[in-house]
């Protein structure tokens, strides 16, 4: 989101300048067309530096001049926008069952997608291998049809499902088996281009803001509900981290008195109750008890086979034990929401991830479980970007983090 103000007295020149061209662009990319004199006065820089300014951008073709503005005194203002073609963003969302990916321009717009199933019997290094495949596959889909030769790459952002520190190394990852991990280093080294390293909910929640319901706003709170849970939060416009680069593990959010002092060594206490595994296991030891189901026939009578996505089918059909465990998901959910929108006072709750694709089973129960119980409720909605959610972060973070722009959480 753009600042205000661009300026800082105790700020050095090169940082100051950064800072300055950050601005300038994440304002022209918010708010184009502008003139020269609307951006300078807008962020309170003197016409000269944004002039400075805008002329190395036209320069490196990051900006274009369009159609001139109307003016009742003299020349016309030339306009500026944001040049969306100049390079290319890929983004990928590394899963725990799978990993999707795509190449997009400056404006977030996707031009290419690719999307492949992670083997659950996949090791670490399997996992990094089928990540710089697919990394690969994007960038040789870079050649335009106008025969000129490939376009120019960016950066590459890349969410991944667990702790992530700000240089890019994934701390723990638990359903990739990924420890201490430069995954930063590693996919620059590899490809030879800028590479950003985020946890997935945090860029969720960042292409929510950026791309989806959240645009806008100041403060938001985003939760991934999948194979495992997170949350991104945006505090006055900025992804909040936190002391350990930690915030949002909610997953790890106590939902019964039960769960204290046990130890949890992967997933949390909400993971395992409300996340599409825990849903899947929660069904399968019902039906092992005995319970009647057609989930059995969902699966060809395959337990081993069932997942989320069959448990809340069964349940549409109006199976009473998958409703059940629908209704335990949607509990366990609300209580986890009810704390952290207490705690943070959120613009809106945005709920993603692939168990929200069955979000007509789940939206209306937990909005009914916290009515009242939350003193002013914010809204609590469905993401409107799905499943390119965390793509649609990734790129967002890219674009933010190459040397043209100094990024939101900085």
């Amino acid at each position: 989101m753009p600042s205000h103000t661009a300026k800082s007295s105790a700020a050095k020149p090169a940082l100051l300048h950064r800072l300055n061209q950050s601005a300038i662009l994440d304002l022209i990319r918010n708010q184009a067309p502008l003139s020269r004199s609307q951006v300078a006065k807008y962020l309170h820089l003197s016409p000269a530096t944004v002039t400075r300014i805008v002329e190395k951008l036209l320069d490196e073709k990051l900006l274009v001049e369009v159609a001139q503005g109307n003016s009742n005194l003299g020349r016309k203002p030339v306009l500026l926008q944001l040049n969306h073609e100049a390079s290319l963003i890929v983004g990928i969302d590394q899963g725990g069952t799978k990993i999707a990916g795509a190449l997009a321009n400056l404006d977030g717009k996707i031009l290419e997608k690719q999307r492949a199933l992670r083997n659950p019997a996949d090791d670490s290094t399997q996992s990094m291998n089928r990540l710089l495949e697919l990394v690969a596959q994007l960038l040789a889909a870079i050649r335009g049809g106008d025969g000129r030769g490939p376009r120019r790459i960016r950066g590459i952002g890349i969410g991944v499902p667990g702790v992530v520190r700000r240089d890019g190394t994934v701390v723990w990852a638990p359903a990739l088996g990924w420890r201490d991990l430069p995954l930063k280093q590693i996919v620059k080294e590899r490809f030879g281009v800028p590479a950003f390293v985020e946890n997935d909910a945090n860029l969720a929640a960042l292409g929510e803001l950026w791309f989806g319901a959240g645009r806008g706003l100041r403060n938001l709170l985003s939760i991934s509900v999948g194979t495992g849970i997170g949350a991104g939060l945006i505090v006055d416009g900025r992804v909040y981290r936190g002391r350990t680069d930690s915030a949002g593990e909610i997953g790890y959010a106590i939902t019964d008195r039960s769960q204290l002092g046990r130890t949890f060594n992967a997933f949390g206490p909400l993971e395992t109750l409300a996340s599409g595994l825990a849903i899947a296991e929660r069904a399968r030891q019902l039906l092992a008890n005995g319970h009647s189901s057609p989930m059995r026939d969902l699966v060809g009578g395959d337990l081993a086979r069932l997942a989320a996505r069959e448990v809340c089918e069964a349940a549409r059909q109006g199976d009473t034990t998958a409703r059940q465990v629908v209704s335990e998901t949607a509990d366990a959910l609300a209580i986890a929401l009810s704390n952290a929108i207490s705690l943070f006072d959120p613009d809106i709750v945005i709920l993603n991830g692939g168990v929200m694709r069955s979000a007509d089973l789940f939206l209306e129960p937990i909005r009914d479980r916290l009515r009242g119980t939350v003193p002013d409720l914010p809204p609590i909605v469905v993401s409107t970007l799905g499943e390119d959610a965390v793509v649609k972060g990734a790129i967002a973070y890219a674009i933010h983090s190459t040397d043209e722009f100094v990024f939101v959480t900085e």
